[in-house]
């Protein structure tokens, strides 16, 4: 028990001595300076963006096939009720 005892008290003092180490006497590194903003229209700012072209649609290419035709609809399948 007496070995427990030391053991944690060891383990404590080195655990509350690591954030001491942890810590340097160097200043952080500051960010380097941004550019400045440059606003080349101030009406530019109040305007949304511009509205999109007119496309116009193309049919498809001859290659493709047209559509296939609808297949007539099939009775419902009685629900098994039992064995």
């Amino acid at each position: 028990m007496k070995v427990f005892a030391s053991l944690s008290v060891a383990l404590a003092a080195l655990g509350a001595s690591m954030p001491l180490l942890a810590q340097s006497n160097q200043p952080a590194p500051t960010p380097p300076p941004r550019p400045p903003v440059i606003i080349l229209n101030p009406n530019d700012l109040t305007r949304g963006p511009p509205a999109p072209a007119e496309r116009q649609f193309a049919p498809p290419p001859p290659s493709l096939a047209p559509p296939m035709e609808r297949v007539p609809p099939v009775a419902p399948l009685t629900p098994r009720t039992g064995q």
